[in-house]
């Protein structure tokens, strides 16, 4: 400790607090003073990393104030840092010369390692330059137990994860490419940040393993974060392709990884996959929607059973309610209803008055109607069918509940709240109660059947083929579908058996077809594809795939046709067999 005395004579006493901090990565020496003047020194800080530091050696100052301190030689330069012993916490040259030795052992360590690294380094590259990938993937595992891959701020991180997933994806092995990338993400999320490439590169693999959906919400985030306009323009161009893909392949996606849209102007990130963004201008090939739907900035989800069909979320609960209520009246009276009374049930949230009463006059024996859509996944109506048709019941009661056709639970209520919440303001849409949803947007609709059945021994055997008499439950749920898929393969069958493609007028054909089964579209399209693919090898089945792809409205354009002639060479098409599959699926 120290007197100093001012300019005007004021005593003050200050201490001095010296340190120094012996790091993996590098060394830091600290000074503080500490005082009770008005002002006071800065605090000094010299830090250095090992990797720019050649050596060291202990030295003495022979001024008049005589000390011993440390210098550390920069590396390939002519400068220096000059730390004192007392900054180790000791004035005895004795404890200096074994601190020596202990820095000089650093020191050397670390030179070893660091030229094992930059080896290490160079071998891993040179691998990926010859294009050994596998050899350069297992060099990077050894780099990986030798050195911190974990800290974002050394090279060491971004090296390791883009070689592995740049040669994981070479290699086509895209799940381990993903869960490479996920990983060095997932270090980013942890800090509070995201690095747009990484985002860039997962949409790659993704869109590479045709999952659209999360494709474009990676390539979205990348685009939102990028500064720079022209990596913000290339990325925004890959989100615009994969979307033109998911258009012509909506259907084809899992109902559960598109079962709520969100429907507005452009494509926005959303926080997670569970809510799909659809441009409003530019909606999926074959989707439905009520009419004057869809609307900007709303939120749909998709019928559980019709899923090319969507419907508003705000009124979903009684759209379905609605629907099974009217499917199940039409049920009861092909199983021979006479008397019907309808009233509000137990649980009922609505207030509604609902007495009704409606009378039948049954002219054939029980059946069960075709195109029902409910009872197929409804054990109750199954089994009503059975007691009706094989024991003759005369009398039911049933509830029909709009909770049988809930889908959303209030965690996912909660989920699309705060999704809604980060996606409003990007479509300039301020965040209100109007438009994000409660418990109370979906209040319980619930009404009490009562039915009379006429005896079936008094009704005649049904003339028609829409009825389908003494058939259980269990014959008509799958069997009837089956039945009808089977059906709409030889139509298709029929159709291209002339030329080998369905043209214009066959389409109105088919699509009537479809209708009158009780088919999805999803399903007859799986079946179209099926049949019109089923007599070409793989590699031809790939070139298909990609032709498809490209091709709307049976036409494709100049620069179109160019890459498709890339692809039957990629793929070994022969020039006649390109010519053949074309006219099939190209208005030439």
């Amino acid at each position: 400790m120290s007197k100093i005395k001012d300019v005007n004579s004021v005593k003050t006493e200050s201490n001095y607090y010296r340190s120094t901090i012996i790091l993996d990565s590098g060394l830091m020496a600290l000074c503080h003073e500490e005082n009770s003047a008005v002002s006071k020194a800065v605090d000094l800080i010299l830090s250095f990393s090992w990797d720019t530091i050649d050596a060291v050696e202990l030295m003495e100052n022979t001024s008049e104030d005589v000390f011993h301190f440390f210098r550390f030689h920069v590396k390939n330069h002519s400068g220096h840092h000059d730390i004192n012993i007392n900054r180790f916490g000791t004035d005895s040259i004795s404890a200096s010369q074994k601190i020596l030795t202990m820095l000089m052992e650093i020191i050397e360590y670390k030179n070893t390692t660091i030229n094992q690294h930059a080896e290490l380094q160079s071998k891993i590259e040179k691998l990926f330059n010859e294009e050994d990938y596998e050899a350069g993937v297992e060099a990077l595992d050894e780099f990986r137990k030798f050195y911190n891959i974990n800290d974002l701020d050394l090279d060491d991180s971004s090296f390791y994860f883009f070689n592995k997933t740049f040669g994981l994806r070479s290699m086509g092995r895209l799940d381990e490419a993903l869960v490479t990338i996920d990983e060095y993400i997932k270090l980013y999320e942890e800090r509070g940040e995201i690095e747009s490439y990484t985002y860039e590169l997962k949409g790659e693999l993704l869109f590479k393993q045709k999952k659209y959906v999360p494709a474009i919400n990676c390539f979205a985030i990348s685009e939102e974060n990028y500064e720079n306009q022209g990596y913000k323009k290339g990325v925004k161009a890959k989100k615009e392709e994969v979307y033109a893909k998911l258009k012509k392949k909506f259907l084809k996606v899992p109902y559960t990884e598109r079962q709520l849209v969100f429907v507005t102007e452009d494509i926005y990130a959303t926080r997670s996959n569970n809510l799909v963004v659809l441009k409003k201008n530019s909606l999926p090939s074959h989707i439905k929607f009520l009419e004057g739907h869809p609307l900007c900035n709303e939120v749909y989800i998709g019928h559980p059973h019709k899923q090319d069909f969507y419907l508003p979320l705000r009124s979903y609960t009684e759209i379905l309610f609605l629907e099974r209520v009217e499917e199940f009246v039409y049920l009861l009276q092909g199983l021979g209803a006479t008397h019907l009374k309808a009233s509000k049930g137990p649980n009922n949230e609505v207030d509604l008055k609902i007495e009704k009463e409606q009378d039948f006059n049954p002219t054939q024996a029980p059946y069960i109607p075709n195109s029902l859509v409910w009872y197929h996944s409804d054990v109750n109506w199954q089994q009503l069918v059975d007691e009706r048709i094989n024991k003759s019941v005369v009398t039911y009661s049933e509830i029909i509940s709009s909770l049988q056709t809930a889908q959303l639970s209030s965690q996912n209520i909660a989920d699309l709240n705060a999704e809604l919440k980060h996606l409003l303001p990007k479509a300039g849409v301020k965040v209100s109660k109007k438009h994000t949803f409660s418990k109370a947007d979906f209040k319980v609709l619930e009404w009490m059947f009562k039915v009379d059945f006429e005896d079936s021994s008094k009704l005649p055997e049904p003339p028609n083929s829409e009825a389908q008499s003494g058939l259980s439950h269990s014959d008509s749920q799958s069997d009837a579908y089956k039945l009808n898929l089977e059906k709409y393969e030889e139509e298709v069958l029929f159709m291209i058996e002339d030329d080998g493609k369905i043209d214009v007028s066959e389409r109105k054909i088919l699509n009537r077809k479809i209708k009158k089964l009780g088919l999805t579209k999803a399903d007859a399209l799986a079946i179209e594809d099926k049949v019109l693919v089923s007599n070409y090898s793989e590699n031809e089945k790939q070139y298909i795939e990609e032709l498809k792809d490209m091709v709307e409205d049976g036409k494709i354009s100049e620069k179109e046709r160019k890459i498709l002639n890339r692809y039957a060479l990629k793929f070994n098409v022969s020039p006649k067999t390109q010519k053949e599959i074309d006219a099939k699926f190209i208005d030439l």
